[in-house]
């Protein structure tokens, strides 16, 4: 159960998901409705031509599956914390080597801010992002373990928990256009 925040993600569904508060970057109403309209439109126009037709009786179940499992991808990865992982900044220590009598800088070369260097934080000890090929998301604000990338489209970080659902979402949302696309070609070169 969730109940802090992680960088942008809140918990969600009384603290059993973490939910990315991306605001405009979530396009996953967008994504669920770009396969939910044709969809219903193929259901509603092309899907009663089928009936007379040798396969047709079998091509509105399979379109049907398909659309539904991947919708269940596209919700699953949107729901499914990716793999976020404390982590603390550390400043980096000047090294005398890199202190400006050694190298001349300038005076706003002095005055610029230290920089910062991430590690997680496990059970008191650090350990450097990419021992867990983790990076620090710029969208979420949040440490992900096993980093892909930030998908608008299913509105969340595609991580290590929730990568095999993205991937899922991606074949079953082609395997939807693929059969809308030959359906409609099938029953517009035979009418």
């Amino acid at each position: 159960m969730y109940r802090t925040p992680y960088g942008k993600h809140r918990p969600a569904c009384g603290g059993a998901c973490l939910l990315a508060n991306v605001g405009s970057l979530n396009l996953m109403p967008l994504s669920a409705g770009l396969i939910i309209i044709p969809c219903s439109l193929w259901f509603a126009f092309v899907g009663p031509r089928l009936a007379g037709m040798a396969g047709g009786v079998v091509a509105t179940p399979i379109l049907l599956l398909t659309m539904l499992l991947s919708l269940a991808c596209l919700i699953t990865a949107w729901i499914t914390e990716p793999g976020i992982v404390p982590y603390v900044a550390l400043e980096e220590e000047e090294t005398p080597e890199s202190s400006e009598e050694a190298d001349g800088h300038t005076t706003l070369q002095r005055n610029a801010p230290k920089k910062k260097l991430y590690v997680i934080a496990l059970n008191g000890q650090h350990y450097p992002l990419p021992m867990f090929r983790a990076k620090i998301c710029r969208e979420t604000e949040a440490c992900i373990e096993r980093f892909d990338h930030f998908c608008p489209w299913i509105g969340n970080v595609v991580g290590v928990r929730n990568h095999k659902y993205f991937v899922l979402f991606t074949v079953f949302t082609f395997a939807v256009a693929v059969e809308v696309i030959h359906i409609d070609w099938l029953t517009h070169t035979r009418t």
